[in-house]
């Protein structure tokens, strides 16, 4: 292995690819350096990606086999059925993750970037705060790569973000209340296609669904919050299974779990020689945890400040910053609105949020974060006023809704060029947005 890239990639998921792919093709050498093996890549399922950023992000679009059925499902409150369908538009699609790995290491393969798969990053390469490469083992193998920048694609645990001071505006580690854990299973469809689809919005403080839009195939996901207490997904999903019917013993694909971030994304994704990207940037969708999408969106962004930064021969804050303002300025100012809104529902009594479900003020729609501004929440208004009978529990909605606002405006204002003292001013506002979310009521 080349001792020597331009950049260093620690995990070849979908953000790691595609931002080898750009950085290659600007004429970068690059190294991907990823602990599974190459067939192991992608999940073992499919996951919902927005139609439009293959096109953003000139990603040639997926083919049809990489489609599989849009999720339909019939919505449940923890209490009851609201009986509202949650029905996926053309806007969005599901795609066999599989196939979406194999494609994107083929993009940065062709784009001339060096893979290097059963290779585990170890931690970054430090010279005192500046992070110079990363170290590696591969086999018996252990060895260490420089690098001018390098990237923690490495997923929620962050393994080069992990050794950086938190002064630059991400933390080490994440709290049991900043994660999920999920486990999924796709079995046979017993019913022939007659059995229904469910999605459950807040019980076990997360979310859980049994789709059937697949044919032949029942896929069962189980997300609760890694806090919630004595939480077991695995037991959990049992029990859907047994409650549902007509599902097979034999599990056909998934039959995994793990943790998923679901905290608002880092102030800051760079460090003198770092930038953080996906999972490890807490970037996923605050109310699903799907992250395909902005992965793709922040991969975008941070490879553009990387070129940028190479060609001026740096590698500093300041020189990246551009790949934070991009995606706070395009992606973050909305997932922060959906970030609020989560934690009051995680935090509400469940009688109220089932209420608020039926009163006609509530919709599932998987472009949610584009349709929360207050003359979006106007339209509601009638199923709002269905609601003023409860007066505590209304306010805190209300109030919700207005730091929900407020919070997407906060990180509009983000500082478009590096500067520590407004930095500081702009985190510290953001906090203060965020400390007074309703979150004690149950």
């Amino acid at each position: 292995m080349k001792k020597t890239y331009d950049v260093a990639i620690a995990g070849a998921g979908v953000a790691g690819c595609l931002i080898a792919r750009n950085i290659a093709k600007a004429g970068y050498s690059v190294a991907v350096l990823e602990k599974c093996k190459r067939e192991a890549m992608g999940h073992d399922w499919w996951d919902t990606v927005e139609a439009r950023v293959f096109e953003e992000t000139e990603v040639p679009p997926p083919p049809p086999d990489e489609i599989k059925g849009a999720f339909n499902f019939l919505l449940y409150s923890p209490l009851s059925c609201v009986n509202i369908s949650a029905n996926m538009p053309p806007t969005h699609l599901n795609l066999d993750r599989k196939s979406l790995a194999k494609r994107m290491i083929d993009l940065a393969e062709e784009a001339g970037a060096d893979l290097f798969f059963n290779t585990t990053v170890l931690g970054p390469l430090m010279e005192e705060e500046m992070v110079a490469g990363v170290r590696y083992s591969r086999g018996e193998e252990r060895g260490e790569i420089a690098a001018k920048i390098s990237v923690d694609a490495s997923g929620m645990d962050g393994i080069l973000r992990s050794a950086v001071p938190e002064k630059f505006g991400f933390a080490n580690k994440l709290r049991k209340d900043e994660t999920i854990l999920a486990y999924r299973e796709i079995r046979e469809d017993l019913t022939n296609g007659k059995g229904k689809s469910i999605l459950v919005l807040g019980k076990y403080d997360g979310v859980q669904w049994v789709s059937r839009d697949t044919p032949g195939l029942v896929d069962i996901n189980v997300c609760i919050l890694a806090s919630y207490p004595g939480g077991d997904p695995r037991k959990i999903l049992n029990e859907i299974i047994e409650q549902e019917g007509g599902i097979g013993d034999k599990v056909v694909r998934g039959g995994k779990g793990g943790r998923i971030p679901l905290r608002n994304s880092f102030d800051s994704f760079v460090a003198p020689g770092l930038v953080i990207v996906g999972d490890a940037a807490s970037m996923p969708n605050p109310l699903n945890g799907s992250g395909i999408s902005s992965s793709m969106r922040a991969a975008k962004f941070a490879s553009a400040a990387m070129t940028t930064a190479l060609k001026a021969g740096k590698n500093d804050v300041a020189s990246l910053w551009q790949y934070n303002v991009d995606y706070k300025l395009n992606q973050d100012c909305k997932y922060i609105n959906l970030y609020v809104l989560q934690k009051y529902i995680f935090a509400e009594e469940r009688i109220y949020l089932d209420k608020i479900m039926k009163s006609g003020a509530f919709e599932i729609d998987w472009d949610m974060e584009n349709k929360l501004a207050p003359k979006d929440n106007l339209k509601k208004l009638p199923g709002f006023l269905k609601l003023i009978r409860y007066p505590r529990f209304f306010l805190r909605l209300l109030k919700t809704l207005y730091l929900s606002d407020a919070a997407g405006r906060h990180v509009k204002k983000y500082p478009k060029q590096f500067d520590a003292d407004e930095f500081e001013k702009w985190r510290a506002g953001l906090e203060s947005i965020l400390r007074k979310i309703p979150f004690n009521q149950k």
